[in-house]
């Protein structure tokens, strides 16, 4: 039998797993779409870093795959810890 704790704690990663592969679908979703502001960021947002440079180093092109890749990964994830509190 499950304490309250246990169970709150259960509620709480299935929501942050749900959240992973929303996430995640919307960005695979973004590459497939090519929305310019996940693939192609504008450069009004470089002080943010993150895609702005990754796309400056690698290029356009190469951004669509990392975006996906990310995306995958972020559905990987979620749906192994979704996985993980259903079953075990």
């Amino acid at each position: 039998m499950h304490s309250n704790a246990d169970m709150l704690t259960e509620a709480t990663l299935l929501l942050v797993a749900l959240g992973l592969v929303v996430g995640g679908s919307v960005f695979v979703v973004a590459a497939y779409r090519r929305w310019a502001w996940l693939v192609d960021p504008p450069t009004r947002f470089a002080w943010l870093g993150g895609h702005f440079l990754i796309r400056h180093l690698i290029g356009k092109r190469a951004m669509r795959y990392v975006v996906y890749a990310l995306g995958v990964g972020n559905i990987a994830i979620g749906l192994y810890g979704i996985l993980s509190i259903l079953l075990f």
